[in-house]
Parts: C-alpha cells; sequence; structure tokens
C-alpha cells in the first residue's frame, strides 16, 4: 500500500497510510512513524510494527489471551470511541492511590519521581541500583511493595524517571506494563475504562 507525505523527523519519518486494517478495525490516513524499532525496544526483533492504543480503542475491548497468543476486538457499530486516548488504571500503592497509563508494550511498571513525590508521599523504595538503561530510556530500577492488584498486595521492579515530561497528564504517575500481572487473559475495556485479568 503506498504512504504519502514523508516527513522527517527527530525519531523517525512521519506519513500518512491511506488504510490500515487491524482485525476488524478499519482506518483511512492514518499517521504513522517509519523507523527502526530496535531504536525504540530491545523487543523489536521480528516485528513490523507497533499499533498504538489510539488505533485499538476503536473497538469497545481488546482480550488479550497469552496461552493461545491470540487477540480478539469486540466490536459494535453503535460504539463510539472515546476522546481519551489512553485506558489508565487506579492503585493502592502503599496505601496511597496512584493512577498509571496501561501500555501493553512494557515488561515493568515506570514511574516518574516527580509525580511520587506529589502523589504519593512517603512512598518506600529498596534496592535502588542508578544508572539502569530499558531501551532508550535511562534511569533508577528499584523493588517497590504494597502494590494492590484487585484484592493481592504484591511487589514489583520498576524503573524510576526524575520527571514526567510535560506533554502527560498532570494526574498520571506513570506507566503500568501488564507483563507483571502475571496474567493468562487480559481484557482492556474502552468502553467501561477497565481492566480485567485472569
Amino acid at each position: 500500500m503506498p504512504m504519502r507525505h514523508t516527513l522527517p523527523g527527530p525519531l523517525g519519518s512521519w506519513t500518512n497510510l491511506p488504510e490500515l486494517q487491524v482485525g476488524p478495525i478499519w482506518a483511512r490516513n492514518v499517521p504513522v512513524m517509519v523507523a527502526d524499532l530496535k531504536r525504540f525496544s530491545e523487543f523489536a526483533e521480528g516485528v513490523d510494527a507497533i499499533v498504538g492504543m489510539d488505533l485499538l480503542r476503536s473497538s469497545q475491548s481488546l482480550i488479550i489471551d497469552y496461552r493461545k497468543m491470540v487477540l480478539t476486538f469486540r466490536t459494535s457499530d453503535l460504539w463510539k470511541p472515546q476522546v481519551a486516548q489512553a485506558l489508565t488504571v487506579r492503585l493502592s500503592v502503599q496505601g496511597q492511590p496512584a493512577q498509571l497509563i496501561i501500555d501493553t508494550g512494557r515488561q515493568s511498571m515506570l514511574l516518574y519521581t516527580d509525580r511520587l513525590h506529589k502523589h504519593v508521599p512517603g512512598v518506600k523504595l529498596t534496592d535502588r541500583i542508578a544508572e539502569v538503561r530499558e531501551g532508550r530510556l535511562r534511569g533508577e530500577k528499584a523493588l517497590l511493595s504494597g502494590i494492590l492488584f484487585g484484592p493481592d498486595e504484591s511487589q514489583a521492579s520498576v524503573l524510576l524517571l526524575p520527571k514526567a515530561p510535560d506533554s502527560l497528564p498532570a494526574d498520571i504517575d506513570g506507566y503500568l506494563g501488564l507483563s507483571i500481572l502475571h496474567a493468562q487473559i487480559i481484557e482492556l475495556n474502552f468502553a467501561s475504562n477497565k481492566l480485567r485479568w485472569q
């Protein structure tokens, strides 16, 4: 399929795809970045493209079955996608609320230190390791305990970056990689803005 209007950028070139289909989702005039994916992630080997949540949330929900390696989209002609482009989840961290954006491409949790100081004051982090690199991100690694995923309390390794970008909404503290749930099936329900897993 021919691409049009290629514009160079700092990370790659931007262009428009006249048409794109992902499962039952059809989109026209889709802006896409053309770049070497290995520059963005160490998990890019054998990957042709990364599909963003802005396109996926055109469905009512997306079910990821890790056992069968199958994606299932639920759609309806009556469904009107919401304006927001991110699916967020509110977690209890050491008894305090933290708001995170769900990121299916992350392996762990990413938190911004300045947002933690503001929204989760006094949070305790242990086993800190400075100067850690994850893909193109550099920060600190630490262990965060007291995280409530539903009724179960757990701990997770987190990547800490010092300052949130100005473009990130003020109530967001970081990103949640779904692999830390150790789930077999995950549902991203865009209609109800809920995350379910088992």
